[in-house]
C-alpha cells in the first residue's frame, strides 16, 4: 500500500477512535460516566465510589477518556512511526502505550480520591489542579518528557522489530504521562467542569506537541504557541 494511502487510512482510524471515545464520554446515561469523572460529589469516599462503580466501569471510563484526549496527540507526534510500521508493530506500540496510561490512571485516580476526601469545593479542586499545571508547565522535567515524545515519534520504525515497537510504545507512554499528568488530573478532579476541562486539556496537549524540542530549563511555555507556529508554517 502506498505510504500516502496508508497515512490517510491510519489518520482516519485514529480519528474514528477519537470520535467514538468522545461519543461514549458525552453519553449522559452511560454507566461509564461514573461520578468521579463527571458531576460527582467532591466528598465521595473510596468505598462509595467503588461500590457505586465496579472496577470494570472505572477502567472503561478512564480508557474512553484517554482515547478521546490522546488520539489527537498521537496524530501530532507519532504519525511517522505508526505509518511506517507494520500492523503488528502498530498493535504492539499502541498496546504498550495504552497499558502505560492505564497504569498511570490508577495513580491519578488515587490522587483524585485523596483530593475528594479533603472535601475541597469544586472551585478549590480546580484551582489546585491549575496550580499544579502551571508549575509543571514551566519545569525542565516536563520539557524532557516532551523531548522524549518527539524523539520516539519522529524515529523510523524498523521492520521486524516487534520488541522494539513495544518498548517504544512504553517509552512514549512514559513521556506522555510525564508531560501531561497535571492536565489529566485537573480534568479528572474537576467534576463540575469535567467535559470543558477535557476539551481545554486536549487542545493544550496537541499544541504542546506541535512545539519543536527544546533545551530543558525553567521557563513558562504559553499554551497555544505550537498551534500558531504550525498554522504560520502551513
Amino acid at each position: 500500500m502506498p505510504a500516502s494511502a496508508r497515512a490517510i487510512g491510519m489518520n482516519a482510524l485514529v480519528l474514528a477512535a477519537c470520535l467514538a471515545a468522545w461519543t461514549v464520554v458525552l453519553q449522559p446515561t452511560s454507566r461509564l460516566l461514573w461520578p468521579m469523572l463527571c458531576g460527582g460529589t467532591v466528598d465521595a469516599t473510596v468505598q462509595a465510589t467503588l461500590l457505586l462503580n465496579p472496577p470494570v466501569f472505572i477502567l472503561g471510563a478512564w480508557a474512553a477518556m484517554v482515547v478521546a484526549m490522546m488520539s489527537p496527540v498521537l496524530l501530532a507526534t507519532a504519525r511517522r512511526r505508526v505509518v511506517e510500521a507494520s500492523l503488528a508493530e502498530v498493535a504492539l506500540f499502541l498496546t504498550a502505550y495504552g497499558a502505560g496510561w492505564m497504569v498511570a490512571g490508577a495513580g491519578l485516580f488515587a490522587v483524585a480520591l485523596l483530593a475528594a476526601s479533603a472535601k475541597l469545593s469544586p472551585a478549590g479542586a480546580l484551582m489546585l489542579g491549575m496550580a499544579a499545571v502551571g508549575l509543571w508547565q514551566a519545569s525542565p522535567a516536563r520539557q524532557q518528557c516532551l523531548n522524549l515524545c518527539h524523539r520516539i515519534g519522529a524515529r523510523r520504525a524498523t521492520a521486524g522489530t516487534t520488541g522494539g515497537a513495544f518498548a517504544a510504545g512504553s517509552a512514549y507512554a512514559a513521556g506522555c504521562v510525564g508531560a501531561t499528568w497535571p492536565l489529566m488530573l485537573a480534568a479528572l478532579a474537576a467534576p463540575d467542569w469535567h467535559l470543558a476541562a477535557m476539551l481545554i486539556a486536549t487542545a493544550w496537549m496537541v499544541s504542546d506537541r506541535l512545539e519543536p524540542p527544546s533545551r530543558p530549563t525553567w521557563r513558562w511555555r504559553w499554551p497555544g504557541r505550537g498551534a500558531w507556529r504550525a498554522m504560520a508554517r502551513a
